[in-house]
């Protein structure tokens, strides 16, 4: 299967300073992003992509508009290592080392949720039925969770005992499906999971493995992306997977990182963690 590359962007998002904190914007343009995850905001209809930056340098967020045009480099400055994000309700979380941060789209206040213990706190999402945020820390092996409305409210939802490198995360109705990165060896490699968010029975689906990083369901199926490959996989609901998208062999694109999806305009976007942002329509 071979989608249309719509663009490869390669916005500026390094031209404002990284040093104060809070948001602000910067005119649109064109560059680079450093080490980028995303997110679709069907209700603005924009695209947030998270900065971490680099050695020594704070990260940030950016906002594109439905075209992948940036309209903000620098919409909101002073993070340490942003990874996932997510927007619920006119709030953007994402999460940042050992915390999570609800930041208003709408006037750039943020909300901090502290994880105390977490190592690397890598996605998020949010259970619209109850408010509740669910957070991977990929170092521990370990899935968080906490409310909305409540600040201090991390509690650890999940230790795994046998999966290495808990990654992207989606609520799927009662279930929280979980892609993993894998470990440090060959032989360590991420599966996909299923957890059950009233027992928390662990479930694997498929046989998919690779490191695996985004997740996001389209209909009755799933868009994985393998952040090492450049591949974006396909699994249907009886776990049966293909390879749906090989952008390093096709476009170039050497990684993809953590994935967005538009089921309406049926777009991916898929961050090469290098250098770029990359539109994909699929069929």
């Amino acid at each position: 299967m071979r989608g249309a590359l719509l663009q490869a962007r390669r916005n500026d998002a390094r031209s404002a300073d990284a040093s104060s904190g809070g948001a602000r914007s910067s005119e649109p343009g064109r560059g680079r992003f450093p080490r980028t995850e995303r997110c679709w905001d069907p209700e603005d209809r924009l695209w947030y992509v998270s900065n971490i930056g680099g050695e020594g340098e704070a990260g940030w967020i950016s906002r594109l508009d439905e075209n992948g045009t940036v309209l903000d480099a620098r919409w909101f400055e002073g993070l340490n290592d942003p990874k996932g994000i997510r927007v619920f309700e006119g709030v953007l979380y994402v999460t940042d080392v050992n915390r999570v941060l609800g930041i208003s789209v709408s006037d750039h206040t943020a909300v901090e949720y502290p994880i105390p213990e977490g190592l690397f706190i890598n996605d998020v999402d949010v259970d619209e039925s109850t408010g509740q945020v669910y957070a991977s820390d990929s170092f521990a092996n370990v899935i968080y969770r906490l409310d909305v409305g409540a600040p201090a409210s991390a509690e650890l939802f999940l230790e795994f005992e046998d999966v290495v490198g808990p990654n992207g995360v989606l609520v799927d109705g009662g279930s929280l499906v979980v892609v993993g990165a894998g470990g440090d060896t060959e032989d360590q490699l991420g599966t996909f999971l299923s957890i059950d968010l009233a027992d928390r029975t662990v479930t694997r689906f498929g046989d998919l493995a690779g490191r695996l990083d985004g997740v996001e369901r389209d209909g009755d199926a799933f868009w994985v992306s393998d952040w090492t490959s450049g591949k974006v996989f396909r699994v249907s609901a009886d776990g049966t997977w293909t390879v749906a998208y090989d952008l390093a062999a096709d476009h170039g694109v050497a990684s993809a990182a953590d994935i967005g999806f538009d089921p309406e305009r049926r777009i991916l976007c898929v961050p090469d963690p290098n250098t770029s942002v990359a539109f994909i329509t699929v069929e």
